[in-house]
């Protein structure tokens, strides 16, 4: 999966305020690199996260994940 088939998954989840990331570089302890979710006004909810977009979206499927 690539971003843009990413973000159109994530727009079929979640409407309009669907969003993916793709994070470079040096990460956080316990972040991965993708990472799916919403805008909420100014704030991006991550509802997932992984090591690829199919991993964020499963992520995203588990309760109490993200």
């Amino acid at each position: 999966m690539n971003e843009r088939e990413a973000f159109l998954e994530a727009q079929r989840r979640w409407g309009r305020d669907a969003h993916v990331r793709h994070l470079q570089g040096e990460l956080s302890e316990g972040q991965k690199p993708y990472a799916v979710g919403r805008w909420l006004g100014r704030s991006f909810q991550m509802l997932g996260q992984g090591d690829s977009w199919e991993e964020a979206f499963q992520a995203a499927n588990e309760p109490g994940e993200a």
